[in-house]
């Protein structure tokens, strides 16, 4: 009794009690994307998942974007260091428009090259576009690290000035 269903979905009936799973692989200019209905969630992935999913545009979600942050999924979880953090401000927040816009649409973030500099795990090398990226969503835990830190030193100048 197999789970998956890897024939062509043409409409016809597929005995729910056999497969819970309906499948089909999709390819347009050598990209193939699979297709899987898995106890009612619909899931879109790579055929491949090895490779990275590169868009060259904008990505508009409707919904919510999740990351696995289970913690029987991580090991040697670690607190992060207050003297790293305190790097987070050397890192210069700018303004830009990217060069291959047509629309010149203004945009906000950090250079990847100042991000290397302190947090190279969180700057990539994209072999795709050959550029470098920058991880922002991993950013959020330094910042709220720092955050956690600035609240301590305030509450702490609030106890000495009562």
């Amino acid at each position: 009794m197999s789970r998956f269903n890897t024939s062509a979905n043409y409409g016809g009936r597929v005995d729910t009690q056999i497969s819970t799973v309906k499948q089909f692989v999709y390819s347009q200019n050598g990209v193939s994307w699979v297709y899987k209905k898995d106890n009612g969630s619909i899931v879109l992935t790579p055929e491949i998942k090895r490779y990275p999913v590169y868009i060259d545009n904008d990505l508009t979600v409707t919904g919510s974007i999740y990351n696995p942050s289970d913690e029987r999924l991580k090991q040697n979880i670690l607190s992060i260091d207050k003297e790293k953090t305190n790097e987070l401000f050397t890192i210069n927040p700018v303004s830009f428009n990217y060069k291959n816009d047509p629309k010149n649409n203004n945009h906000f973030g950090v250079l990847a090259q100042d991000v290397e500099k302190i947090f190279p795990d969180l700057v990539q090398n994209n072999n795709i576009s050959g550029y470098k990226t920058v991880n922002y969503q991993e950013f959020i835990p330094i910042m709220l690290a720092k955050m956690k830190q600035m609240q301590d030193e305030i509450d702490e100048l609030k106890q000495r000035v009562n």
